[in-house]
């Protein structure tokens, strides 16, 4: 028998009608993050109001491994990539003194970013989704694993002073819900592009 794919699985839990609600309330929620990032005086709106929003700014000094973040970047060595993403949105894997490490999901397409959610969900620090819930994984142990396999082309660096916005923390509860917003914006090439060059890497 064929493996059901996890937008079978989304639509037989949520329906036709459920699962675009769903999308139409993820656009939202990711067009407020993005003009909130732009604009200071949203990110001063939300700080005011942060105990009913639970996406909260924070600076890459309070990143934690395991928590997802999004972000406006300007890499150092844009001028020799072939293609770059200047808004990654990434599951932290390892914080040090420059920078960071992570999986950025827009280098692969939205069905696969579910078949990589799906394989990290094994590494949950509990299943409350809650803002104490972190994926504890390290780079070694994707490595290690076939099922982490699409992990492979988002995994990048990144140095702290060339992140050109505030860092919006993505809430445990809407992880699932980021996946599949279209909100990729690749410079060099279109993202239709770079995820078939993601999937000759996998």
């Amino acid at each position: 028998m064929q493996e059901r794919s996890e937008l079978d699985k989304l639509y037989d839990s949520k329906g036709e009608e459920g699962l675009k609600g769903s999308m139409e309330d993820s656009v939202k929620w990711f067009r407020d993050g993005l003009e909130e990032l732009r604009d200071p005086r949203k990110q001063e709106s939300n700080r005011k109001k942060e105990n009913a929003d639970p996406n909260k700014f924070i600076s890459t000094r309070e990143m934690v491994p395991g928590s997802m973040c999004m972000f406006f970047y300007d890499p150092k060595t844009k001028d020799t990539l072939p293609y770059y993403d200047q808004f990654p949105l990434i599951f932290v894997i390892d914080v040090n003194a420059k920078g960071f490490t992570g999986i950025n999901l827009h280098y692969i397409r939205p069905t696969l970013r579910l078949r990589l959610f799906e394989a990290l969900r094994t590494r949950l620090s509990n299943r409350t989704y809650d803002e104490k819930t972190r994926i504890l994984i390290s780079y070694q142990t994707l490595r290690a694993a076939s099922k982490y396999r699409y992990f492979k082309p988002c995994f990048k660096r990144y140095l702290s002073n060339h992140v050109v916005s505030k860092m919006k923390l993505v809430h445990p509860s809407q992880w699932e819900n980021s996946l599949m917003l279209p909100n990729e914006s690749f410079v060099g090439l279109k993202g239709s592009t770079v995820w078939k060059i993601s999937e000759t890497m996998i």
